[in-house]
């Protein structure tokens, strides 16, 4: 089996082990403003991969929506949902209160992505320089 079809194989068998109520998403009115651009991409591939089938299971959904962000490549997914992931764990770490609470959910949220893709989480965009400029250039990361 090539790499590309056994990639895919393990995302999608990651993705039943979530678990039934696992959704593949992360809402942007979740993320806090200084992890923003940093999520934005996932945000919208995750709203772009949204899936609503007649008559279809939620496991089924869940299959294809882990697939269509697994398998994207019009970014490199792995490594923003990664730094995404750093930047909101960073976020919930210095939070208090209502702040922490209020970031439960898309914690919960990137985590549930990096593990149906087994994506890493990344702790600073530092360690990728020319990830950060080609972001900043698209409009996709503020300089």
């Amino acid at each position: 089996m090539e790499l590309r079809h056994r990639k895919l194989a393990f995302a999608l068998t990651a993705t039943l082990l979530v678990g039934a109520q696992a959704r593949i998403e992360l809402d942007m009115k979740d993320v806090p403003d200084v992890c923003s651009s940093m999520c934005r991409p996932v945000v919208n591939l995750t709203s772009a991969c949204d899936t609503k089938l007649p008559d279809a299971t939620d496991a089924d959904e869940k299959l294809l929506e882990a697939q269509c962000v697994c398998t994207n490549k019009s970014f490199n997914v792995s490594r923003v949902a990664g730094l995404c992931a750093g930047c909101l764990t960073q976020d919930l770490a210095k939070a208090t209160g209502e702040e922490k609470t209020k970031l439960k959910a898309p914690v919960r949220d990137i985590n549930e992505i990096l593990s149906a893709c087994s994506f890493a989480a990344e702790s600073s965009l530092r360690k990728f320089p020319t990830l950060r400029r080609v972001l900043q250039l698209k409009g996709i990361l503020s300089a």
